[in-house]
């Protein structure tokens, strides 16, 4: 999969996720023993699994548009997949803090979303850092020291006018 498909699709699925979570009908309520959250408004369990409310609907919503937004743009998908890896890490990295597994009170964090930020964290690392740097490899390969870069005008045999 190429980094722009993966920017397309990684944003595909966040912003599924994301508006799911407005859907009263796809949040369950949260558990007792759920850390307590500043923002309460849509705070439940999306299909039963994910912690979310309010704020972490909407920051999956608009990472998702921004992921899908990037699909037309090599650099743009590289950025977009840069600092989603960033992001995301932190965030499953937080999940695991008990004092920042909501963000502060903000949003949660915590639970299986720990492993769903891991997960997208390490999909988009490997397509903003890795799969750029194998890009660079391989442009590389096809540079012979040397010897002169051809020109389009020069590859090709020049023809000859009949007059």
């Amino acid at each position: 999969m190429s980094l722009k498909y993966f920017s397309l699709i990684s944003g595909i699925v966040l912003m599924i996720i994301g508006v799911a979570g407005f859907f009263p009908a796809m949040v369950s309520p949260l558990p007792e023993t759920a850390p307590k959250l500043a923002i309460v408004y849509g705070s439940g369990l999306l299909w039963g699994a994910f912690p979310v409310n309010i704020l972490s609907n909407l920051f999956h919503t608009l990472f998702g548009v921004w992921g899908a937004s990037c699909f037309g743009s090599t650099y743009a998908a590289r950025s977009y997949a840069r600092a989603t890896a960033v992001t995301m890490g932190i965030l499953a990295i937080f999940g695991f803090i008990p004092v920042l597994n909501t963000v502060l009170g903000l949003m949660p964090v915590q639970g299986n979303n720990i492993w769903l930020h891991g997960l997208v964290a390490v999909s988009a690392a490997w397509f903003g850092y890795a799969s750029s740097a194998s890009e660079l490899v391989r442009k590389a390969d096809k540079y012979i020291p040397g010897e002169k870069p051809r020109v389009a005008s020069e590859s090709k045999p020049e023809q000859k006018r009949a007059s």
